[in-house]
């Protein structure tokens, strides 16, 4: 289908049954996939997610699609910019939407990788 040896054993074990989606969705969007500027693996999470799971916004597939937000925060700060602009075009979104979408992000990045005051005990 186009994706490495690891990526294809990832996406196996992260979509278990509905793998055979995934294989076919990376055959039919490889080209896309270059022209977008996201790895092959990440563009078919990102569509999978939006054709199937519903994902409308970047922090839904950062954070509760993907949990990258939580468990590889480098990863997001990469790909970031190509997610939302492969969102933006394929969800119509306008120049309001897209800020809006990238300042939540942004602001959840900012809450992830920003230490917190101790809390006071009581």
């Amino acid at each position: 289908a186009g994706l490495s040896k690891e990526a294809a054993i990832s996406m196996l074990k992260k979509y278990g049954s509905n793998a055979p989606v995934i294989f076919e969705m990376a055959k039919a969007y490889k080209e896309e996939s270059k022209l977008s500027g996201l790895p092959l693996d990440l563009f078919v999470s990102l569509r999978y997610s939006i054709e199937h799971e519903m994902v409308v916004t970047p922090l839904d597939f950062f954070h509760r699609r993907t949990g990258m937000l939580l468990f590889d925060i480098k990863s997001v700060l990469e790909w970031k910019e190509a997610v939302i602009e492969d969102m933006a075009k394929l969800l119509h979104w306008s120049e309001e939407e897209k800020d809006a979408y990238t300042k939540e992000l942004d602001e959840e990045i900012e809450r992830a990788t920003t230490p917190q005051p101790e809390s006071v005990n009581i």
